[in-house]
């Protein structure tokens, strides 16, 4: 009996053995966090692949309308609320003092106050388009680009949402979720113009003072 057990294919006595049991993969959202979060879900995203041991480090990204609309969206809409989104962060995160008082200076490098010049760029760039855009693009592009979640609840505004809120009185969620895209579309396209008067009237400033540069003194 011993001699036919040790004849065995080792393969055949694996098939026998149970398999490890795999570790699980951590970060999965809580259903306190998903019924937060908008209908659309999240975006999930392969950090580190799995093996037989352990599961695949997956990471949860909540979806943007811009993301989730995206096939509706112009590439200079998207390029809009990318920007608008980046220099809302610096505004929200970085404390600008007041202009700089226009002494010449040789370096690029921060100025009083200690903030870097390009977090005033981003502060004056979003403080013009802020006073283009009318109080109805704002109440579309906080909840819907900045993601600004309401205060008592922590939940985010959702597209259909918008449509409600600015008195359309469809029933369902896919009529007023159509509502919002196009409330968020004409937001952006604002949006869009602002940032491009706003570099057309940066170009012409340094242009301006390149001129000057060069003018002969008398």
């Amino acid at each position: 009996m011993a001699r036919k057990i040790g004849a065995i294919d080792k393969r055949t006595l694996n098939r026998y053995v149970a398999p490890p049991t795999r570790e699980k993969s951590l970060g999965t959202p809580t259903p306190e966090r998903r019924a937060k979060e908008p209908d659309e879900g999240f975006e999930t995203k392969i950090e580190a692949p799995g093996t037989v041991y352990r599961e695949p480090a997956v990471s949860y990204r909540t979806r943007e309308p811009v993301d989730v609309y995206r096939q509706h969206i112009t590439q200079e809409e998207e390029a809009a609320a990318v920007q608008f989104l980046k220099d809302c962060h610096v505004m929200f995160a970085q404390r600008i003092t007041p202009p700089y008082d226009g002494m010449p200076r040789g370096d690029a490098g921060p100025r009083s106050g200690g903030v870097p010049d390009h977090y005033r760029e981003a502060n004056d760039r979003i403080e013009f388009v802020l006073k283009r855009i009318t109080d109805g693009d704002r109440a579309v592009l906080v909840p819907l680009v900045v993601g600004v979640r309401n205060e008592l609840t922590g939940q985010r505004t959702q597209i259909h949402d918008v449509a409600r809120n600015r008195g359309v009185a469809y029933r369902t969620k896919a009529d007023l979720a159509k509502v919002g895209l196009g409330l968020l579309k004409a937001a952006l396209d604002h949006v869009y113009k602002a940032y491009r008067d706003h570099a057309i009237q940066k170009r012409q400033r340094e242009a301006d003072a390149r001129a000057l540069s060069h003018k002969p003194r008398r």
